[in-house]
């Protein structure tokens, strides 16, 4: 395993274009992935904010 870390390292040392390449998609796979964590907080916030306006409806419902 550490003799293909070593052959993967000199090949990337030899080909520069191909690292940045690479640093460029795992810029792109994290921006992606902060972006769907957002997303996510903000479907669960409203989630929680819907679920929340229908107990009180129906809690009002009920008290008439």
């Amino acid at each position: 395993m550490n003799s293909a870390i070593t052959a993967v390292a000199a090949n990337l040392k030899s080909h520069p274009v191909a690292f940045a390449i690479i640093c460029i998609n795992l810029l792109f796979l994290i921006a992606g992935v902060w972006v769907l964590r957002d997303v996510a907080q903000n479907a669960r916030e409203r989630d929680s904010l819907l679920a929340q306006i229908v107990r009180d409806c129906f809690a009002e419902e009920k008290r008439k």
